[in-house]
């Protein structure tokens, strides 16, 4: 039987291909643990995924603790929180067709995301043009409302959507945008 290099090329290559999808599929990416807001973000970078290893209190600022800005983020509080007072700002700023996914792997699902006000409107997330932030699980709250929503989606699949318990304002505040919730707490 005569092989020819066309039909060893063809073979070679669908061996090739067999190798590199098993290598796909046993590819696992790490989470970055992180438990400083320094340490948050330097994690921050295209198709992050960031998991806490303590709570975090990025103090009184002005700015968020991440700007989510055209790039994939997914957050796992792991029974930990993320606090601050800021002004005029959110914790997490997603926009441009950002995405932002916040889970919590702990047993309690107890993670949260707490903004405090110093000043101005002060939400735990704002979303903005085409973006997308969705709670799959642990708390949203913010001073002003959890989620503002201008001109982009909010999806809740699990997990605690609420405004500051000593205040009478809404969890979900919208400019225009889509809300979704399939599950959780509002």
């Amino acid at each position: 039987m005569r092989i020819t290099k066309k039909a060893v090329s063809i073979i070679l290559a669908i061996m090739m291909v067999a190798t590199m999808m098993s290598v796909m599929a046993t590819t696992v990416f790490a989470a970055t643990e992180v438990s400083t807001a320094g340490e948050f973000q330097a994690a921050l970078s295209d198709g992050a995924e960031i998991k806490l290893a303590a709570d975090i209190d990025a103090g009184r600022t002005s700015s968020s603790v991440a700007t989510i800005d055209a790039m994939d983020v997914t957050i796992d509080l792991n029974g930990h929180t993320i606090t601050g007072e800021f002004g005029y700002t959110s914790a997490f700023y997603v926009q441009n067709g950002g995405t932002l996914t916040i889970n919590d792997s702990s047993s309690s699902k107890n993670g949260k995301v707490i903004a405090n006000r110093y000043g101005g409107g002060v939400y735990a997330v704002s979303v903005k043009e085409n973006s997308t932030v969705t709670l799959n699980a642990g708390t949203l709250q913010g001073f002003s409302n959890a989620i503002y929503i201008d001109h982009g989606t909010a999806v809740v699949n699990g997990g605690t959507v609420q405004a500051d318990p000593s205040r009478d304002t809404d969890a979900i505040a919208f400019s225009y945008g889509t809300l979704t919730i399939t599950g959780g707490h509002v």
